[in-house]
């Protein structure tokens, strides 16, 4: 099964960021990124959050659902750097594994909560902000 990685850059704001991703020459799941740069739910203004789900494409009849795949979140800092890693598994739960099934569908994202800390303030504040995604399918 292939696997697929991916750059998004990002200025830093106040507001969260919904970046969908098209395949379009690969016969591969499309999925879309939510960065939420202060934080969401219990760790807001703790850790920044990031989260992903599927989203409709051109191959969704021809490819197995739901979509099973670990998930790698990386923060590069302005030299490429990786700050912050984070992953998680597409089908570990029910709960999660609804955000990764055949769109349409209206479930939310899924993802980290703590993906980075804010601890200290915003790392990257009103500045460029690279996040790397790594997807690593699983065999359906």
């Amino acid at each position: 099964m292939k696997n697929r990685k991916r750059k998004m850059t990002l200025v830093t704001s106040s507001q969260n960021v919904f970046i969908p991703q098209e395949v379009t020459n690969l016969k591969l799941h499309n999925e879309g990124n939510e960065l939420f740069p202060n934080g969401n739910g219990p760790r807001r203004n703790k850790n920044m959050a990031i989260c992903a789900r599927t989203v409709q494409g051109s191959f969704d009849d021809t490819i197995n659902w739901p979509m099973k795949a670990m998930i790698e979140f990386y923060a590069l800092d302005r030299s490429g750097n990786r700050r912050s890693y984070i992953s998680f598994n597409t089908n570990q739960t029910a709960d999660v594994t609804e955000s990764f099934v055949k769109p349409p569908h209206t479930e939310n994202g899924r993802g980290i909560d703590h993906f980075v800390s804010l601890s200290n303030g915003n790392p990257y504040p009103n500045d460029t902000f690279t996040v790397e995604v790594m997807i690593n399918y699983k065999e359906n």
